[in-house]
């Protein structure tokens, strides 16, 4: 591959456009290559001489976790407690008033990143 895009030889250098060199990139090593360029003015999310690999597929997944609620309010008489499948939790408390019912619903979610280490991140920029 090194020497099909000329690198380190002083003649014989020739331009190859990025979509042939991602090409180039999958036929030689089986990697599916994404350029990601976006940010916002000059600052970049990835920054330029990065390159990150990744596994094929997800590379985690959002978690359900414990509210405050759920906490704080485990074995309380005076509410009424409850959590849903997709992990809300809801609560239920009678105020003073005799016909109101207070409602509180909250959800905690966090991620998780399952595949940590199969994630390759490597600075490719020219030592400083």
């Amino acid at each position: 591959m090194i020497n099909s895009l000329a690198i380190d030889k002083s003649s014989n250098n020739i331009a190859i456009a990025q979509p042939a060199v991602k090409q180039l990139i999958t036929d030689t090593l089986g990697i599916d290559t994404l350029i990601y360029n976006k940010g916002v003015g000059s600052d970049r999310f990835i920054p330029d001489d990065t390159v990150i690999l990744l596994p094929a597929g997800p590379v985690g997944r959002l978690a359900w976790t414990d509210t405050n609620e759920d906490l704080g309010l485990q074995g309380e008489s005076s509410v009424q407690l409850s959590r849903t499948t997709d992990g809300m939790t809801l609560y239920t408390a009678r105020q003073f008033d005799p016909v109101g019912t207070f409602v509180h619903i909250s959800q905690k979610v966090l991620p998780a990143f399952d595949k940590v280490r199969n994630v390759v991140i490597m600075s490719v920029g020219p030592k400083a």
